[in-house]
């Protein structure tokens, strides 16, 4: 079971790495989404303003985020702090809500008041993009104080039918497959490596433990067990259908 809790705060704090090709290609195909007659978007989750700043002159753009630490990075005044269970703004004041790489890290019972809230506010559009079909267990990292969490605080995990369910009751217009073609990656395989090999993945340079706020991160040793399992995952790759993307896109429209 993955574990929720994320350091979100500290780990902005922290984070020191610009966008690489493979994000910058993820960003440009999100936008590449955004359909005709958009006028005011909300980039909901913004973080740092990445994504504000591909656009910026092309639309009237907002952001909110949780995190004072992201939102200092570039300050702007169309840049708030907000909690996106309650959004500061009236009904219906965007023609679309982009919500990018920020749904897999909202826990299963808050995401529904969340949904309402991104709902509220758009007039006609949602976009959403997550990770598709994610093996959850690759990022999985272990504090020296014993803790085992995702390292980028993700929690859930999405295909196309779960995208879909998250607005049932608006019109999917569009999905999108985003990003290079990856290996299947079992997460049985995964389990198996960390839990009897005692092997996780290598953490970030921002990556930081929810629960001692530490950032001594182990790895663990290579052993018999960990080969094993870690052989076994590189061969089921080889053997079974890819994903089709590294990540996946709906455009939601309200129905009249």
């Amino acid at each position: 079971m993955t574990n929720t809790e994320f350091n979100y705060e500290g780990s902005w704090a922290l984070k020191v790495a610009p966008l690489d090709l493979k994000e910058e290609e993820r960003i440009r195909q999100t936008l590449a989404l955004i359909p005709p007659g958009v006028e005011t978007i909300l980039d909901a989750g913004c973080g740092d303003g990445r994504v504000l700043a591909q656009l910026d002159g092309r639309y009237r753009m907002f952001g909110v985020d949780v995190s004072y630490s992201a939102l200092g990075r570039a300050p702007n005044r169309r840049r708030v702090a907000g909690d996106l269970s309650h959004l500061p703004f009236r009904d219906e004041s965007f023609d679309l809500v982009l919500v990018s790489e920020v749904v897999e890290h909202i826990p299963v019972d808050a995401l529904p008041k969340v949904v309402v809230e991104l709902r509220r506010v758009s007039r006609k559009y949602i976009l959403i993009t997550v990770p598709y079909r994610e093996t959850l267990e690759d990022a999985f990292v272990r504090c020296s104080c014993g803790f085992v969490f995702h390292k980028w605080g993700h929690i859930q995990r999405f295909d196309e039918q779960k995208l879909k369910s998250l607005l049932s009751d608006m019109v999917l217009v569009k999905v999108a497959y985003v990003g290079a073609r990856k290996p299947a990656d079992p997460s049985i395989l995964k389990r198996m490596r960390q839990s009897w090999g005692g092997r996780y993945a290598l953490p970030d340079v921002d990556t930081i433990c929810p629960r001692c706020g530490g950032r001594s991160i182990e790895s663990g040793k290579r052993n018999l067990l960990s080969r094993v399992f870690g052989g076994a995952g590189i061969i089921a790759g080889r053997i079974l259908p890819p994903r089709k993307a590294t990540w996946i896109g709906g455009l939601f429209e309200k129905s009249m």
